[in-house]
């Protein structure tokens, strides 16, 4: 007998679904006070900022001379633009801010998991594989962190499983309704942001896995009025300025290009985007390449972990059809982006590493225990998975670097800088700074648009690209450094140096971590 039949519980399936959602709410809540903020960030709520209160959708936080045409300042083409329309939204009913931002994440976090319930009952009608399932998705660390970032990917991901929950759910009680509801759904996640199409093409092998006796032209046509309706907005947006859309696609790529194009790869195409999704969204990641410490290569048991249940569900599957699913799923999420996607930043790991955290579960959910020694094994694998991923995400509570880092960072960018100054950091510095003062993300620190700054932030990133332009951009190199040799440090917390030109602010050093700007 499996295990998922031997689970049993008194307490009613809502109230346990209600505790694991609770839990990941306690998670995430204290993730998204923690976190350090990120400039991509600010980079995605800028364009939903200036569409509220200055009625345009561009990007005006980032120099955009020699990264992205300046046709960005106008009209936003880098995403799809749904999320931005949903965070302007979102500001006007609850008001700005990074956390405000982040609590959109929350939610949608909420929603991917209570559609993972609904997507592992529908197709077991198990309570305790869909715990199981919803309780592993809720802790996997790339998932929480997710979740605590103001970026679109939750709101992607939370759409793309809601989409798949829909019709499973309802395609026995209505299939035109699932057909329907479930392809508006996917259609958002897409217009969110690219990574949506991997939902939907989850639901596409869905449909033909379960119904394809039931297609007919009427079905089809009720699931392409959706999408063609999504089509023809985003057309209509992209009809304002197309011009402005290639420039700032073929910029976007060539970024990505650059960012992930070193390294030995091979020449065949395919082959070349296998080895860097491997490379630089899991290796990395999970602690796999040279120089990660202890606690990351930690991360890469829960890969193996993950690795067993794809197989393990796989194999099962030749016993029980239904167990194919999540594999494929997580298959076709991983093709996608690994094909498809020129970024290979761990941002986007929630797409596949939730279907992965199924499958781990559907595979220890039914296997054959015929001892209590192999039920104990297997629920110490989900604890010691558990553990891992857990105190992942209370290490980054524990160190706080929002409160202990990034909140004294801003406190000494005030108090060294007037109200209308220009500071150039990080873009993260935005949600704190504007509308006071004017914040840019600029590497080359005005060398491209004359700009001189009143305050510099330096952060890790400004200091890896300084160092590159040593080579790339000699020009850029030398300005920047002669506005560092006769600028003075008055603030270094190890991870911030914030730089005063000496002729705007004489001062004295401030060290952090708790670096808290004079009385």
């Amino acid at each position: 007998m499996s295990l998922a039949l031997r689970v049993t519980s008194r307490l009613p399936r809502r109230r346990v679904t209600a505790l694991i959602l609770g839990f990941y709410l306690v998670l995430s809540l204290s993730t998204m006070f923690a976190v350090r903020p990120a400039t991509d960030e600010s980079a995605y709520a800028n364009p939903a900022y200036n569409l509220l209160y200055n009625g345009r959708m561009g990007m005006t936080v980032y120099e955009l001379r020699g990264y992205l045409p300046l046709s960005t300042a106008e009209r936003d083409y880098t995403q799809p633009p749904l999320y931005f329309l949903a965070l302007a939204l979102w500001y006007r009913i609850i008001g700005f801010g990074l956390i405000k931002t982040r609590l959109l994440s929350v939610l949608c976090g909420l929603l991917a998991l209570y559609s993972w319930n609904v997507i592992a009952w529908s197709l077991f009608e198990s309570a305790a594989l869909a715990w199981m399932v919803t309780g592993l998705v809720s802790i996997d660390y790339y998932f929480v962190l997710g979740a605590s970032q103001g970026r679109m990917d939750m709101m992607c991901a939370a759409l793309g499983t809601a989409a798949i929950a829909v019709y499973l759910s309802r395609r026995k009680e209505s299939f035109q309704n699932a057909m329907f509801w479930s392809h508006v759904l996917a259609t958002m996640a897409v217009l969110t942001h690219p990574a949506g199409l991997s939902y939907w093409l989850g639901l596409a092998f869905l449909i033909l896995y379960f119904d394809r006796r039931l297609l007919s032209p009427k079905t089809v046509a009720l699931a392409a009025i959706p999408c063609l309706i999504g089509g023809l907005s985003w057309g209509a947006y992209i009809a304002q300025d197309p011009k402005a859309f290639f420039e700032q696609t073929h910029g976007v790529l060539d970024q990505n290009k650059q960012a992930f194009g070193l390294g030995r790869w091979s020449s065949i195409v395919f082959i070349r985007n296998i080895q860097k999704e491997l490379v630089f969204r899991y290796a990395g990641p999970f602690g796999l390449t040279a120089g990660a410490g202890l606690a990351n290569r930690l991360k890469a048991l829960v890969l193996l972990a993950y690795a067993v249940g794809i197989t393990g569900t796989l194999l099962m599957s030749r016993r029980r059809p239904v167990l194919l699913v999540f594999p494929v799923l997580t298959t076709l999420s991983f093709l996608y982006l690994g094909l498809a996607s020129p970024s290979k930043s761990s941002y986007y790991l929630p797409h596949t590493t939730m279907s992965m955290a199924a499958c781990l579960a559907v595979f220890l959910c039914h296997l054959e225990l015929p001892d209590a020694r192999r039920k104990w094994m297997a629920a110490a694998a989900v604890l010691a998975v558990a553990a891992i991923q857990v105190s992942g995400v209370l290490y980054h509570i524990y160190q706080d670097p929002y409160r202990r880092s990034f909140l004294p960072a801003v406190a000494a960018v005030v108090h060294h800088s007037p109200p209308g100054s220009l500071v150039v950091g990080g873009g993260e510095l935005w949600f704190e700074l504007q509308p006071e003062r004017r914040v840019l993300y600029d590497p080359s620190l005005g060398y491209r648009n004359g700009l001189k700054p009143a305050i510099f932030a330096m952060d890790p990133l400004y200091r890896e690209l300084h160092e590159q332009d040593r080579r790339a951009n000699p020009a850029i190199y030398a300005y920047v450094q002669r506005y560092l040799d006769s600028s003075q440090i008055v603030y270094d917390d190890g991870y911030y140096r914030i730089y005063v030109p000496q002729s705007n602010q004489p001062a004295a050093l401030m060290r952090g971590p708790a670096g808290k700007p004079p009385a």
